[in-house]
């Protein structure tokens, strides 16, 4: 905003700048100081009575949904590589470097849910680091982001990845093969729903002008 003003020749002490220019950052970078982020004297100073509580359910919830969204999304990486091996593979260049763009894809957003827990996991430490909570949320590795089936470096066997071990649907994930197809079909499903998205703009656009 003061950029802009300053371009249109305004002295910046207008009325109309931003929430931004008033904290001296973006929004989205203010720490929102949780009970978490206190130390447990600055908790019982500062937090209303049931705020701790609060943020702990909170923060359990956004681990276990970051451990559902983690094991789908390895799934998906997993028969997307299946994929490229089996049906990409000799087909030319380009469809090679659309399903290798593809998998970097899925890998990024793989890393972002992998973060997501950990920030929780996190934040249930300094809540409660000797909860009930310890034995089902683990701490998280990098050698634990692997599928079920694989092996862990340095492993002589094979030995499943406690991510797979934890929560009411992690049996079936571990083990049954129909939960694979079910994360590649959720994936084809959405980019299907966006191509035929584009399609209906590519006739609707011309009509309206």
């Amino acid at each position: 905003a003061l950029e802009k003003s300053t371009l249109n020749g305004d002295d910046g002490d207008s009325e109309s700048e931003s929430g931004d220019d008033a904290f001296g950052c973006r929004v989205w970078e203010i720490d929102l100081r949780l009970p978490s982020s206190l130390s447990p004297a600055e908790r019982e100073r500062f937090c209303v009575p049931g705020l701790v509580a609060k943020e702990q359910r909170l923060r359990m919830a956004q681990a276990e949904d970051a451990l559902v969204e983690l094991r789908r999304t390895i799934r998906t990486v997993t028969a997307l590589n299946i994929h490229k091996s089996t049906q990409t593979a000799g087909t030319g260049v380009a469809a090679n470097t659309r399903m290798l763009t593809l998998i970097s894809r899925q890998k990024t957003k793989e890393g972002r849910v992998a973060e997501r827990y950990k920030a929780a996991r996190d934040a249930l430490l300094s809540l409660d680091p000797t909860g009930e909570w310890t034995a089902q949320l683990q701490k998280l590795n990098d050698g634990d982001i692997r599928p079920a089936h694989q092996k862990g470096p340095g492993q002589g066997s094979s030995e499943t990845s406690w991510i797979w071990l934890t929560g009411p649907a992690a049996g079936r994930d571990a083990h049954d093969p129909a939960a694979l197809d079910d994360s590649v079909r959720a994936e084809w499903a959405k980019s299907l729903a966006r191509a035929e998205r584009w399609e209906e703009e590519t006739i609707l656009i011309p009509i309206e002008m």
